[in-house]
């Protein structure tokens, strides 16, 4: 996946942060993805409903789940 789209999808995801319970949103080079921070795991589908109707691949979306919104380390 190329850094521009990552790029892209890291934008588009912005506006759904708060709909969405995202705590965090990371374009990572090392591994091709963007890394999603959620506070709830049943949002999961309809993020990546997002990514693939804007013809998006879903497998760069890579979800961490942190329900007490902790940083972690």
């Amino acid at each position: 996946t190329s850094l521009n789209t990552l790029h892209n999808i890291h934008v588009l995801l912005e506006d759904y942060m708060t709909k969405y319970k995202m705590t965090a949103i990371a374009t990572m080079e090392q591994t091709d993805t963007v890394d999603i921070r959620l506070k709830d795991i049943n949002d999961e589908a309809a993020i990546l409903n997002i990514v693939t109707k804007a013809g998006y691949n879903r497998n760069c979306i890579k979800f961490d789940v942190n329900a007490k919104g902790i940083p972690t380390l």
